[in-house]
């Protein structure tokens, strides 16, 4: 049977197209799930063309679940509603990633997500809903994503970032998250013993683009400058918001650093390197991860040799 879908893969593809193949979800990967319907979706028209062959044994449940059109629904509605989850995880475990991207993939997860749901309560000519999820489950679902969201990917040190970092400064936020992102950042004032006055004087400079800020050599720079805490230091660095701005840029949104530390340390400090002191592992690791950051396609020519 495998051999049969495989031709079946290769004659339903598209002609600039690859072949598909199917993927078995990881236990340890959020976005195991998605690619797996994903694959599924793309050999949709092999999986069906498979099942119509009589002689290689085709299960009967099996050929059910590939002629249901409302499996099928269901597994699109399921991708589109992930869709937007799985690629801001992935933006925001990048090695660049900024505390302020956080905001940004939340703003455009919630976006998707509502358009979503308003898709799958729909109704086809006949008046019946396209998405085999019901009204209640829908309601739910888009409830505790927004709740996950508010709560824990948009905290008040989240939005003063966004509002800090020159790339987004604040745009599409509420009024009520500019106001908490705006007190955080004179809390932040309070801590570090700065002019709290000064402070809020520059930041509404900064977000208003007046005085200092209405340069618009300054703003340019934002554009070309490889990320926003080389942006202050190099264009504001005498700007009250500074001491704030580039420390909370500075920030990770999540401890995907941490973790390819540990793969780095694995891999130097194996079992046939066992007898490494701690010193020598880190200077080793350090040299490693700035390597990688400094010269990427070094680092990668490096491994494979």
């Amino acid at each position: 049977m495998y051999a049969v879908f495989k031709e079946k893969q290769v004659k339903t593809k598209d002609v600039d197209d690859e072949v598909t193949r199917i993927i078995v979800p990881s236990e340890t990967r959020f976005s195991g799930s998605f690619l797996m319907l994903r694959s599924l979706q793309k050999n949709k028209r092999a999986l069906r063309e498979t099942a119509l062959e009589e002689d290689i044994g085709v299960p009967a449940d099996f050929r059910l679940i590939v002629f249901d059109d409302v499996f099928w629904n269901l597994v699109s509605f399921i991708l589109e509603y992930l869709e937007p989850i799985v690629t801001g995880t992935h933006v925001i475990e990048a090695h660049n990633a900024k505390l302020s991207t956080m905001v940004a993939v939340c703003m455009n997860v919630k976006h998707k997500l509502e358009s979503a749901v308003q898709r799958a309560n729909e109704t086809d000519a006949d008046g019946k809903r396209v998405c085999p999820v019901s009204e209640s489950d829908l309601f739910l679902a888009a409830r505790a994503s927004r709740y996950r969201i508010q709560s824990f990917c948009i905290t008040p040190l989240h939005l003063a970032t966004y509002i800090l970092d020159p790339e987004f400064t604040g745009n599409g936020c509420s009024d009520d998250e500019i106001v908490r992102g705006i007190n955080m950042i004179r809390d932040l004032a309070n801590f570090l013993k700065l002019d709290t006055n000064a402070v809020l004087e520059n930041l509404a400079n900064f977000r208003a683009k007046s005085k200092f800020y209405s340069n618009a050599v300054v703003w340019d720079a934002s554009r070309t400058v490889a990320d926003s805490i080389t942006w202050w230091n190099a264009f504001c660095s005498n700007q009250p918001l500074h001491p704030i701005a580039v420390r909370l840029l500075a920030l990770r949104p999540t401890a995907t650093d941490c973790e390819r530390i540990w793969s780095a340390y694995d891999h130097i400090h194996s079992k046939k390197r066992n007898r490494l002191s701690n010193k020598k592992v880190e200077k080793l690791v350090a040299v490693k991860a700035n390597l990688r950051l400094s010269s990427p396609s070094v680092e990668v020519g490096r491994m494979k040799s």
